[in-house]
């Protein structure tokens, strides 16, 4: 049962940085997305601390170091539960957990010491400034309104689902 929790944790982990480039309005692990007549604009942080936007060209680019470091993270800590696991190593499986675990921690590291330009992100796309950079929304009111919504997206909880997993699986091996 450990063998499997472990490869189960390894592959939602590495799905976590793969599919947050594939469909990052989806999967990223970071978002920031302004609606109005039906049409959306989002700018994403993948799982490797790139910078997508949808559709192209939002006035927002860069690279986000601290989630270049956790995707890292994740991608060798799955590594290590693959190899815990294969090998029957519960040592390389607890690990592989941990570092599984702490890829998508490091960006609410970043966001509790506010190390990245989260804040300056929301405000740069019309957002108020001081506002919570974990979770918020905010209403451009006009004609017409624009709904901002921004904060941790899915995939970085798909990363901590695969840390979790891992770990438990690294422990029963």
């Amino acid at each position: 049962m450990g063998k499997v929790l472990a490869l189960i944790g390894a592959i939602v982990a590495l799905a976590s940085v793969a599919l947050s480039f594939i469909v990052p309005q989806f999967l990223g692990w970071y978002r920031i997305e302004m609606s109005t007549l039906g049409v959306t604009v989002g700018v994403y942080i993948t799982g490797l601390g790139t910078i997508a936007s949808i559709p192209a060209g939002a006035p927002v680019t860069g690279f986000a170091t601290f989630e270049l470091i956790g995707g890292i993270l994740v991608i060798i800590g799955a590594i290590l539960l693959i190899v815990g696991a294969v090998k029957e190593s519960k040592g390389a499986g607890i690990a592989g957990g941990v570092l599984t675990l702490l890829g998508p921690l490091l960006l609410l590291i970043d966001l509790l010491l506010d190390f990245g330009d989260f804040a300056a992100m929301i405000q740069v796309l019309g957002g108020p400034a001081g506002a919570s950079v974990f979770w918020g929304s905010f209403t451009i009111v006009g004609p017409p309104d624009v709904l901002m919504s921004w904060g941790i997206w899915i995939g970085s909880f798909v990363a901590l689902a695969g840390g979790v997993l891992g770990i438990i699986g690294g422990a029963l091996v």
